[in-house]
């Protein structure tokens, strides 16, 4: 599991439509993230949740990627398609380690 990137971003085909894009989620798991914060994440999210590969997993991202993908400026790939649609996590923005700003 990945604790030395602070944000994630749950690729999910099947959902991804009609909720307006792959949630980026602080990541849980992350080495300076408050119990608390992680407690609350955790209620929603766990990025090691079982997921059919084909549905989509778990990317993590540096605060940059995550800001980069949020403002259109960087897609990513999950095996042979593009990803490019994000929006941030409702939950997981209104907690104090989370930090982005969309332009």
């Amino acid at each position: 599991m990945n604790t030395s990137k602070k944000y994630v971003v749950n690729i999910d085909f099947p959902t991804a439509k009609d909720e307006g894009g792959h949630k980026i989620h602080l990541n849980p798991y992350f080495e300076e993230l408050s119990s608390f914060s992680q407690h609350q994440i955790l209620k929603h999210y766990d990025p090691k949740a079982f997921k059919l590969s084909s549905d989509g997993g778990p990317i993590f991202l540096s605060e940059e990627e995550a800001e980069e993908c949020l403002n259109q400026k960087r897609t990513l790939q999950w095996g042979s398609k593009e990803v490019s649609t994000f929006r941030e996590c409702k939950r997981c923005e209104k907690l104090a380690e989370w930090n982005i700003r969309q332009q």
